[in-house]
């Protein structure tokens, strides 16, 4: 801190040192007043950029609706996943998208157990797997879902029951049907969550026609009968 003078010792320091002396305090007054400046709008411009930033903060940690809530409305066909896609959109999609796209799956076809692959989408608890069985229309959208997945696959389902290949069997099934491939996970989800639906009927009859017109081994066999089949 400069100690502070008084005018006697101004008047002699001036005329000891001369103009060089007085230019110096007034530069140094100068100095000192542009530095308030701007430390001032320093401070000024880091409380702005903290306030904006905890506001970001707030927003982006702003919880967004729970899948739960989200799939009895995306089944009734009255709003979107949480990756904002309708079931509409999903049944519209033709057969590379549905390959390609890997967070639907889960959606049409809900589990009681968390997806390993999709952390952002539905899991059925008792209250919602019963709501879900017991909406006609979400009743009716699952049937249009499976259908579809039916025709991906390469099968159709005649009105007596029977599910039967299409007549681009060979076609679609030479994309999936092969050891390892991703579908091999998709139809045991499909057959599981058609038990949970309530369709333990249906689901053994798309596994016994699975089986009846293509090959695989036998521990996928056994885990697509222990998924279609009602537990005691």
């Amino acid at each position: 801190m400069t100690r502070p003078i008084d005018g006697a010792t101004s008047a002699n320091s001036i005329a000891t040192c001369g103009p060089v002396c007085f230019l110096d305090d007034i530069i140094q007054k100068i100095s000192a007043f542009v530095s308030g400046i701007f430390n001032s709008i320093s401070a000024l411009f880091l409380s702005l950029f903290f306030c904006c930033t905890q506001s970001v903060s707030f927003a982006a940690a702003a919880p967004a609706t729970p899948p739960n809530e989200l799939l009895l409305p995306f089944y009734r066909g009255e709003g979107p996943n949480s990756s904002g896609v309708t079931l509409e959109q999903i049944l519209s999609w033709d057969d590379s998208r549905l390959e390609a796209q890997h967070h639907f799956i889960q959606w049409l076809f809900p589990l009681t157990t968390p997806s390993r692959y999709n952390s952002n989408s539905p899991v059925l608890d008792p209250t919602l797997q019963r709501a879900l069985r017991e909406d006609r229309v979400v009743q009716r959208n699952f049937f249009r879902a499976y259908h579809r997945i039916l025709r991906f696959y390469g099968f159709r389902q005649e009105t007596t029951g029977a599910i039967l290949p299409t007549d681009n069997f060979a076609i679609r099934s030479a994309d999936w049907a092969t050891p390892g491939n991703h579908n091999l996970l998709r139809i045991t989800r499909i057959l599981t969550s058609m038990r949970l639906m309530g369709h333990s009927g249906r689901a053994i009859d798309f596994s016994y026609s699975l089986q009846n017109h293509l090959s695989f081994n036998e521990s996928t066999i056994q885990i697509w009968n222990n998924a279609s089949y009602p537990r005691e």
